[in-house]
């Protein structure tokens, strides 16, 4: 026999632990060429929208508090808000499952 039976378990592990490693290498790596890519689509946005003067008539539904250069920055900001919940959810997510992974 090549191995003890604890030789063997240790081996097993030590295996297990390199494969989980390079999983979370590779999630991590999946996950921050995302943030890069929705950090430039961010910069992107705010450079398109935060430009534009838009001049109109403002209805009675509370536009007339917020001035129309201002609009852009508020669609950036909605954005930014919706592309930060997506991330956190997809993180929580990922914990979660891996959590019930090492149970």
């Amino acid at each position: 026999m090549k191995y003890t039976k604890d030789e063997a378990l240790e081996e097993i592990l030590k295996r297990g632990r390199k494969i989980r490693e390079k999983r979370n290498k590779q999630i991590t790596g999946v996950l921050s060429t995302t943030t890069v890519i929705l950090t430039f689509i961010l910069f992107l946005s705010i450079s398109i929208f935060t430009g534009n003067v838009v001049t109109g008539t403002h209805s009675a539904y509370g536009s007339f508090l917020l001035p129309t250069e201002v609009l852009g920055y508020v669609i950036v900001a909605v954005i930014a808000f919706v592309m930060g919940v997506i991330i956190t959810v997809i993180v929580r997510q990922y914990k979660r499952k891996e959590n019930e992974r090492e149970e």
